[in-house]
């Protein structure tokens, strides 16, 4: 029942994973992130059906996709989840972008967070998951889409917490540069840009 399976870390369908997927295409990011949450062991049937499916999140809208998405980064089993989920070609679909070298980099912000005693933040994980480049010839899926739904003052701390991401992975200025450029519309003005101090967040961390 479901009380063993949480006492034992294991997250599953109610029933068959392929019919529950099929009735909310958005099970698939639920599932890895209540793993990310309360799991230990992977359940491999779901893993499997989500993995056959992964397509299917092509249908849902990018605010529900960010939802999830930024829920399952400030999760405690964020890393090796994200790691499962681009071996698996979860990612694929719908934020190609996501590739291994990414899931590195979110390993060592996630390391330097925790020996900083730094609060993890979901948005400057996202920004370490993405590739520099990828703001430059990012078009189909258009990263923008994710963050369309913030409100400008949400956006500014966004923004700001992307140059959090820079100085904790040792990005330098010009990457920064145009990983924010991925995230900020042609109108936003400098004064949405990172701060000084937020790119040099992680100047006293250990690294």
């Amino acid at each position: 029942g479901g009380v063993d399976d949480l006492a034992a870390g294991l997250v599953r369908f109610i029933g068959d994973p392929y019919r529950r997927i099929a009735e909310d295409h958005l099970r698939i990011l639920r599932f890895f992130r209540f793993h990310a949450r309360f799991g230990s062991v992977i359940d491999g049937a779901g893993l499997a059906a989500c993995t056959d499916r992964a397509n299917d999140l092509m249908a849902l809208s990018r605010e529900r996709i960010a939802a999830e998405l930024l829920k399952l980064l400030v999760a405690p089993g964020a890393v090796p989840t994200v790691a499962l989920m681009q071996d698996r070609g979860i990612f694929r679909p719908v934020l190609p972008e996501i590739d291994a070298a990414g899931v590195a980099r979110l390993e060592t912000l996630a390391a330097r967070e925790a020996a900083a005693e730094v609060v993890p933040d979901a948005i400057r994980r996202l920004a370490a998951l993405i590739p520099a480049e990828a703001a430059e010839a990012v078009d189909e899926p258009d990263l923008r889409e994710l963050f369309r739904s913030f409100n400008p003052a949400e956006f500014r701390a966004a923004v700001n917490r992307l140059g959090e991401a820079a100085a904790v992975v040792g990005t330098g200025e010009a990457e920064l540069q145009a990983i924010t450029s991925a995230f900020t519309p042609a109108s936003t003005s400098s004064s949405m840009m990172p701060s000084a101090s937020a790119r040099t967040w992680a100047s006293s961390s250990p690294k």
